[in-house]
């Protein structure tokens, strides 16, 4: 989780638009495909790893 780019941007009242860049050798060490479930994972996984108080049960991915 340490090895990710993130950038955000509001879109409306406290809704974000969040973007995580990751090395493709750091997400294959973790993730067996590119998927959706992976990619709500590594979102949860992410923000709980950076103390986030974002509410993540809206994930929506662009894969």
């Amino acid at each position: 989780m340490n090895n990710m780019r993130e950038m955000r941007n509001e879109v409306q009242n406290g809704k974000y638009n969040l973007t995580l860049e990751i090395a493709e050798g750091s997400y294959f060490g973790v993730y067996d495909d590119v998927d959706v479930k992976s990619g709500k994972d590594l979102v949860r996984n992410y923000l709980r790893s950076n103390s986030d108080d974002a509410n993540f049960n809206d994930i929506k991915n662009k894969i």
